[in-house]
């Protein structure tokens, strides 16, 4: 039997525990019941380390998920940024007929627009850049028949701000749900590892019963965060 160790991921733990509990119940019980150490108990000390592993992975699931909609939430408010800042370039080139060299031209754009600004720039470049065009355009008198643009390039710039918030909130929270996962595996792997020696206690150190509860797990590596899925190549025996 090997044993789970840290290389073995949540998952991994799982559908060990998971497995285990369906040979248990398929095993003889005709020893006393009551043991500590019977499959009968084992069964219910796997549900409850089952109950603990799928709680704590759908925390940290949903966490994920959340950081991830906001994400998106951030990419389309830098979108719209981005081609707000564009439209108000058009307007003050048309403010100054199209002589990009002018003053006024140059004084809110010194260069390219795109050049300055991208829907995929850093999202408190989009805020600094956003927050500058609109002091600009509210208290410099050349840009008086632009100043409408002002309000709305205060609103991207606030859900810009309040969704980096929302965000750091989601990423502590994510962070504290894979803690949790960790911590929770651990304690799983403990279980299913010390499992087999209660069962070898309980049948008389028949490796026989014994053996066959035991999922065959590989010693490879997982893998890290983004390069795909656990290496772990975990096969039922």
């Amino acid at each position: 039997m090997k044993q789970l160790t840290d290389n073995h991921s949540s998952e991994t733990t799982f559908k060990a525990i998971l497995y285990l509990r369906v040979q248990l119940v398929r095993k003889p019980m005709t020893a006393n019941l009551e043991s500590p150490d019977s499959p009968k108990q084992l069964i219910l000390e796997c549900d409850e380390q089952l109950e603990k592993l799928h709680s704590s992975q759908m925390q940290e699931l949903k966490a994920m998920a959340s950081r991830m909609g906001i994400n998106a939430e951030l990419q389309q408010a830098a979108s719209e940024s981005y081609h707000l800042i564009l439209q108000i370039a058009r307007e003050v080139r048309a403010l100054v007929q199209g002589d990009v060299s002018d003053p006024v031209y140059l004084k809110l754009f010194p260069k390219s627009p795109s050049s300055l600004i991208s829907p995929n720039a850093e999202y408190m470049h989009h805020i600094d850049y956003a927050i500058r065009i609109r002091e600009t355009l509210t208290n410099d008198p050349d840009y008086a028949s632009l100043a409408h643009y002002a309000p709305k390039l205060e609103e991207t710039t606030r859900q810009i701000q309040d969704l980096l918030g929302r965000r750091s909130i989601c990423a502590k929270e994510e962070n504290d749900a894979s803690i949790a996962v960790k911590k929770i595996t651990e304690s799983a792997q403990a279980f299913y590892n010390h499992a087999y020696t209660r069962l070898l206690m309980y049948y008389r150190s028949n490796k026989k019963i014994v053996e066959p509860c035991f999922f065959k797990l590989s010693t490879k590596k997982k893998k890290k965060a983004g390069e795909g899925e656990d290496a772990e190549g975990n096969e039922e025996p």
